[in-house]
């Protein structure tokens, strides 16, 4: 589901995949930390409404995005970020972008888990379905996602208030999960730029650890103080600034190259 946050602009527009649960709550908070004319779009999960089915694999879900997407900006530059599992599904996006070869800005990727989860033993277990325990704690978990959600600067796409409207997400979100949790990404040879919480930055940099064969390509990555919780807190604004810089930059760097 493609939300438009800002429409107007010149510039080429940013496009941000949602988190695990599959919302992208922080829509207003970027917007302000983007100059005024840099158009932007977040990206939920599809079913969030109930009008249509979950998507239930990442892969998926980027064609999926990608077609809303290029119905926007049917041509490059792109430039694309995810926020936590959500860098995956953005990857994935600009991996089918790059295949046709299109102009892809480094994939800004908002702190991913240390670990991708496919490659968790952990997750082994879902690939053949999920017992009525399984589930109903994942459903529990998009509930309380989804209700912290609601109270973020930008919060969501409906009323949390409506009963109805909050289990249909949530059930959503529980497929949007799983999806994540099936998925190992193969590596990426593409430009990234990592925004990672303390917390997590340390599984990028190991080298027995997943990232650092995944991501193949050129790689910037910046380290914020805190968690991956506080790195996400209202009251704090250095993320979003930090990404709108680097947005800026690489605007102009991308209009160098064509000078």
């Amino acid at each position: 589901m493609l939300v438009p946050i800002r429409t107007g602009g010149a510039k080429p527009p940013l496009f941000f995949v949602h988190g695990l649960d599959g919302v992208m709550p922080f829509g207003r908070s970027l917007m302000r930390a983007l100059a005024p004319d840099r158009p932007l779009y977040a990206l939920n999960a599809r079913g969030l409404d109930g009008q249509q089915p979950p998507s239930q694999a990442v892969q998926e879900m980027a064609d999926d995005y990608l077609r809303e997407v290029r119905q926007v900006q049917p041509t490059g530059p792109y430039i694309l970020g995810g926020i936590c599992a959500g860098a995956m599904a953005a990857l994935e996006m600009a991996r089918n972008l790059l295949a046709m070869d299109e102009a892809v800005a480094p994939v800004l990727m908002v702190d991913p888990p240390g670990v991708p989860p496919g490659f968790n033993e952990q997750h082994q277990a879902l690939k053949s379905g999920l017992s009525p325990r399984i589930h109903q704690q994942l459903y529990r978990s998009a509930l309380e996602s989804l209700r912290r959600s609601a109270l973020r600067d930008g919060g969501l796409p409906f009323d949390v208030g409506d009963p109805q409207r909050l289990h249909v997400a949530a059930t959503a979100g529980v497929t949007t999960m799983v999806a994540f949790s099936r998925h190992r990404p193969a590596p990426f040879h593409g430009a990234t730029e990592c925004f990672l919480s303390e917390e997590r930055a340390p599984a990028h940099f190991n080298p027995a650890l997943p990232w650092r064969g995944l991501l193949q390509g050129p790689r910037v990555i910046h380290v914020l103080p805190g968690s991956h919780d506080s790195l996400f807190d209202p009251t704090r604004g250095d993320l979003w600034r930090m990404i709108g810089f680097s947005v800026e930059c690489l605007t102009e760097s991308a209009a160098s190259a064509d000078a």
